[in-house]
């Protein structure tokens, strides 16, 4: 029997009234302006775009169900009742929806056979009842995919799986703690989410959803809880790297999906900054603005490729052997960086930095960067006054006398070298 013809079916279009992202049914990111049509199956690539992508899902599945024939609504009415009751099916009025004879003979002794078991006086024992571990994997009820036979029910299943994502989420999130924190425990908080291992190949379910997206979400959420929602990245010099938060969220969200789990940092080397503290100062009030500068070291480094050939700050930058020599020699720019990764990545390296962090209000407020070129903090036989005579520690320095306003400060230097 032929599919009934369409009848005046409307295709569903962009009403936000701006441009959205989303993926078609092969996987394909598509740019959808406002008024255009959305594509079937497509899956919001962007939050603007799930309003309208789950309009268009309705649309499209009640057109669905209004053009199927009486044999395929027979046919998913006949498997969504072979899930619920193991295989013993009766279907109404088959003979009038279907051609298939056969089968309904063959479902009819099913059911008697089931009525009969029914009747013997004593359950089979529990080791050789082999149904047992199936009757417990029911679906296809009005909260699961498979049995939903309207545009409501597959709504239900799709808020199920969406608060039980969410719970999933949430019991995943350790208890914070609420001690102050100075720049140094903040640090190495931020880098010991940074070294969650997470891998780059894609672990794709049968739908087509990378499995990854939950680990990836929640270590790049536990990673910018220790900094502030006004963060700004510069260098020394004060040229800004990362703008804003949003900026780091996508740079750092590229780095994690991109890395692997080899990604990892480490700190070589580390200068603490702290007010004096005063004698009458009560401990329980917390630390104030405290600073540090660390020697870091980042292997298995991936991040966004630059929309431009430019130098590159802190992390953006690459070996000089992917910049040609003229480039490795510019000064840093924050410039055409494609943050999510858009126009490709660079190859994965070792990078090592110069960071001064400023924590404030147990955040961290700032960060100011510089390349590591003369590798002071792997240097084993660097000392500590020939690094803190060196021009970038002491620009790092400055930076840190005037954000204190030329109060005094205690300094503690920590080698991690072996």
């Amino acid at each position: 029997m032929s599919k009934r013809p369409l009848e005046e079916f409307k295709v569903p279009v962009n009403e936000t009234g701006k441009a959205v992202f989303v993926r078609d049914s092969k996987g394909d990111l598509v740019t959808v302006l406002p008024g255009a049509p959305l594509p079937a199956r497509a899956q919001a690539a962007s939050d603007a775009a799930r309003e309208a992508v789950a309009k268009a899902e309705v649309v499209y599945e009640a057109q669905r169900l209004k053009e199927r024939t009486p044999e395929e609504a027979q046919y998913e009415a006949y498997l969504a009742s072979k899930q619920n009751k193991g295989g013993n099916v009766w279907i109404p009025n088959v003979g009038h929806a279907s051609s298939d004879r056969a089968a309904f003979v063959d479902s009819l002794a099913a059911e008697v056979a089931e009525h009969r078991a029914e009747g013997k006086q004593y359950a089979p024992s529990r080791a050789f009842d082999r149904s047992r571990s199936h009757k417990a994997q029911k679906s296809g009820g009005a909260s699961g995919y498979l049995g939903g036979t309207s545009v409501e029910a597959a709504r239900v299943g799709a808020a199920a799986a969406s608060k039980a994502m969410a719970r999933a989420l949430e019991a995943s999130d350790d208890e914070e703690d609420s001690m102050a924190m100075n720049a140094v425990q903040l640090a190495n908080r931020a880098m010991e989410m940074y070294n969650l291992p997470i891998s780059s190949l894609a672990q794709a379910d049968v739908h087509g959803n990378d499995l990854r997206l939950p680990k990836l979400q929640r270590k790049l959420r536990k990673f910018l809880e220790c900094f502030a929602e006004d963060i700004c990245v510069r260098t020394a010099t004060g040229a800004v790297v990362l703008k804003d938060f949003e900026a780091m969220k996508k740079r750092y969200m590229t780095v994690f999906r991109e890395s692997g789990a080899e990604l990892k940092g480490e700190v070589r080397r580390r200068w603490y900054f702290e007010k004096a503290a005063e004698p009458d100062a009560d401990e329980e009030e917390g630390t104030g603005d405290t600073f540090t500068i660390d020697f870091e070291r980042h292997t298995h480094l991936v991040t966004p490729r630059p929309g431009q050939l430019t130098s590159l700050p802190f992390a953006h930058r690459p070996s000089p052997s992917v910049l040609p020599s003229s480039a490795s020699a510019q000064p840093l720019s924050a410039a055409g960086l494609p943050l999510d990764g858009s126009m490709g990545v660079l190859p994965a390296r070792t990078q090592d930095l110069i960071v001064l962090y400023h924590a404030s209000a147990n955040e961290l407020a700032g960060m100011w960067i510089a390349p590591d070129t003369a590798n002071l903090g792997g240097d084993p036989n660097a000392t500590q006054q020939s690094i803190e005579e060196s021009e970038v520690f002491k620009s790092l320095k400055a930076v840190v006398e005037r954000m204190c306003g030329g109060e005094e400060l205690q300094v503690h230097y920590n080698s991690y070298l072996e």
